[in-house]
C-alpha cells in the first residue's frame, strides 16, 4: 500500500478545493506545471533534494 492509502478510498474522498489551495489557483488562472514542479521546490530551500 503507499502513503496516500487505497486508490478507492483516494478518488472517493478527493477535493479539488484542497488542491486548488494547495497550488494557489483561482478560476480561470493557467498553471505553470514545471515552476511547481522543480523552481518551487528551490524558492523552499529544497534544491538539493
Amino acid at each position: 500500500m503507499s502513503n496516500i492509502g487505497s486508490y478507492e478510498n483516494r478518488i472517493k474522498n478527493f477535493d479539488w478545493s484542497i488542491s486548488e489551495k494547495e497550488l494557489d489557483y483561482k478560476d480561470g488562472d493557467t498553471i505553470n506545471i514545471a515552476w511547481y514542479c522543480s523552481d518551487r521546490i528551490c524558492q523552499m530551500g529544497k534544491a538539493d533534494k
